[in-house]
């Protein structure tokens, strides 16, 4: 398990960059908390190759950005390896926490 936790106030292009899960190293999945003190805040997510897998997908509105990995739904993706793209459009004045979980399949107990 690899897990990257990022808190942010403005427009992010790639925010896995520069982390562990800048390429992600195997098959697994990716759980992804985020919230946003504004509402207006929006969250795209592309695999390698470009195709986009969630496309200006509005953030949960929580009191300062802060996320609850016990309490919060993830949005939960299968991914193959690779450069995942996570683009983050902050319209106004936010804080925006983002958690991102790699489950690789032996986490799962598989393989």
């Amino acid at each position: 398990m690899i897990q990257v936790i990022k808190q942010l106030t403005a427009d992010n292009a790639d925010i896995l960059a520069g982390t562990d899960l800048e390429n992600i190293p195997a098959y697994g999945q990716l759980d992804i908390f985020a919230g946003s003190s504004a509402a207006d805040t929006k969250f795209s997510v592309r695999k390698p190759g470009a195709e986009t897998l969630l496309a200006a997908q509005l953030l949960q509105l929580k009191a300062n950005g802060v996320v609850s990995l016990q309490d919060d739904i993830p949005m939960s993706l299968p991914c193959f390896g690779g450069r995942y793209i996570l683009d983050l459009d902050v319209t106004g004045a936010a804080t925006v926490n983002i958690v991102v979980i790699f489950r690789d399949l032996a986490d799962f107990g598989i393989g």
